[in-house]
Formats: structure tokens, C-alpha cells, sequence
């Protein structure tokens, strides 16, 4: 009986020293790709059956913005009424805690998605910061911008 205790009480220990199965520890996001199908933040990245519940899409041109003559790539199209997006630039995902509308920019035409920049973004039902891992080429059938991100219903990440 004694040996069965201390084999218990080492298989706790070994746990909590672990960490257990509290996912915050973990440090990872969800991912997908953003393609010219749309996509459905809030229902696991998806393409949404039906166009009218899609938070936004990507497109080879600026719709946000002055576009700039020389400036190529590939966009994110809000979906949304009030095209509220921010780029934060080459930062670390897990830092972004929460929305701000005051970062919100108007003219989003001089940064294309590129690999490593994180965004901001207010869709339809929540909220989505992610990190932009791949960009296709420009002149690919789809547009797809491949991404580390975390949805909220509130302006909240936490």
C-alpha cells in the first residue's frame, strides 16, 4: 500500500511539473489561410457557406486606401461595414492583448500582408488579431495568405 501512495503521489507531482492540460500554457494559435473565397473568423477559419456571414477576404489590390503606383501584393478585405484593421507590424502574436480602435488605420495601401506582420482586425461578430506566415504569389488563383490567429467576441485576447 505504501508503494502505491508513493507511486500516486509521483504521478502528481509529475503533472503539476509538467504543467498539466491548461492550454494558456501552451503559447499556440490556431491556423488557416485566408483566401478569395472569404472567411468566417468566428467559426474556425472557415470559408463560410454563405457569403454574407464572411468577416473578409484577400484581394491583389488595395480597396482600403490610395493605392501607391509600384506597391504590389496582396490585401486583406474587410467584409464589414466600418473596415476597422490596424498592422502592427513584425511583432510577437502573443503580445497583442486586446482590440484598439484607436490604432485603426484608413489607408492600409502601403502594407500589403507580409510574412511576420501581425493584424488587427473588427469582423462582423468579434474580434481577430493574426500573424501572417505565407503569402502567395500575386498572380495565384486564390490569393492565399496563410496565418497564426486567435478570434475573440469581445475586444479582449486574454
Amino acid at each position: 500500500m505504501k508503494q502505491l501512495t508513493i507511486v500516486l503521489i509521483s504521478f502528481i507531482l509529475v503533472g503539476l511539473t509538467l504543467g498539466g492540460c491548461n492550454t494558456k500554457d501552451r503559447g499556440l494559435f490556431l491556423t488557416t489561410t485566408i483566401t478569395h473565397s472569404a472567411i468566417d473568423w468566428s467559426e474556425d477559419g472557415s470559408v463560410p457557406a454563405d457569403y454574407a456571414n464572411a468577416d473578409g477576404e484577400t484581394v491583389g489590390w488595395c480597396s482600403m486606401g490610395t493605392q501607391i503606383p509600384g506597391v504590389t501584393g496582396i490585401w486583406y478585405r474587410s467584409n464589414t461595414s466600418n473596415e476597422v484593421m490596424y498592422n502592427l507590424g513584425n511583432i510577437d502574436l502573443s503580445s497583442v492583448s486586446s482590440f484598439d480602435a484607436n490604432l485603426a488605420d484608413s489607408d492600409i495601401c502601403d502594407s500589403p500582408m507580409a510574412v511576420g506582420d501581425v493584424w488587427v482586425i473588427d469582423c462582423k461578430d468579434g474580434y481577430v488579431k493574426f500573424k501572417v506566415t505565407s503569402v502567395a504569389d500575386i498572380n495565384s488563383a486564390d490569393w492565399g495568405v496563410g496565418v497564426e490567429y486567435a478570434f475573440s467576441t469581445t475586444m479582449d485576447f486574454n
